[in-house]
């Protein structure tokens, strides 16, 4: 199976001298996480949420940064040929954590395939695997974990001490109750090493920012299985637990990618 066979053809595209409100606009009404930047009909750059939401936080007071241009929050793009083989590309992304690649053919942009789009045609070509890899061979177990009424600040410290970008929130059981995200950080507070180190921090509790929609996975669920939650509710990691409910552990579609590529 090729990239060709599963890359987004034609599409969405935004020019490095747009803004980042209209980027915003995009990434929200089209549901994606990036945008192939361009200029002058050439690729330049990629722009994910993640770069955007950075650049948000990181702007003067003073500017409106739904003003600027792209080309200040994109990062260099990474490619592929629509003909290199997905097997490969799937251990490439996986290893470096690309979240997504610019296809090229003659050196052209033709399309973007996604780590959600190599990781549901992965689950396809491993069909008849015997037996099917699980949450629990793509998981990191035991992951470090809040609890809803410490502050802020602690799940701050520990997402840039463990370099994480998601933890489980749980309660005096261990039964998981919401999960808290860079992401979600970010868009209450800002920048999380200027948050650090300020001298008077805006207090929160980690109740105040947690997502407690989040549904964890057990750990015999297929990766396959994962692939289509990751697909359908666009989020990048979960909650992993046992029979009785309790946490064991936290799978993003990274980790899912890398346990169908190894």
């Amino acid at each position: 199976m090729t990239i060709r066979e599963i890359m987004k053809r034609g599409p969405w595209i935004i020019q490095d001298t747009d803004s980042l409100g209209h980027a915003q606009q995009m990434l929200t009404q089209h549901r994606i996480r990036h945008l192939p930047v361009l200029c002058e009909g050439e690729l330049v750059g990629m722009l994910s949420e993640r770069d955007l939401l950075a650049a948000r936080v990181h702007s003067d007071p003073d500017d409106h940064w739904w003003q600027l241009p792209v080309r200040l929050a994109m990062k260099p793009a990474e490619t592929v040929d629509a003909n290199d083989l997905v097997r490969s590309i799937a251990s490439r992304m996986g290893t470096a954590k690309l979240g997504a690649l610019a296809v090229l053919e003659r050196g052209k942009l033709v399309g973007v395939v996604s780590v959600i789009d190599i990781l549901l045609a992965h689950t396809v070509s491993q069909r008849i695997a015997t037996p099917p890899r699980t949450a629990a061979d793509a998981m990191t177990a035991h992951p470090p974990t809040l609890r809803p009424e410490q502050p802020l600040l602690a799940a701050v410290r520990l997402m840039c001490a463990q370099h994480v970008h998601e933890l489980p929130v749980v309660d005096d059981d261990g039964h998981v109750i919401g999960m808290i995200t860079e992401a979600d950080v970010r868009r209450r507070i800002g920048d999380p090493e200027t948050y650090l180190s300020a001298r008077s921090p805006t207090v929160y509790d980690v109740q105040d920012v947690m997502d407690m929609a989040v549904t964890p996975v057990r750990s015999d669920s297929t990766v396959a299985e994962l692939a289509h939650y990751f697909a359908d509710a666009r989020i990048e990691a979960l909650p992993v637990v046992d029979d009785r409910g309790a946490l064991v552990g936290i799978v993003s579609y990274l980790d899912a990618l890398n346990a169908l590529a190894s």
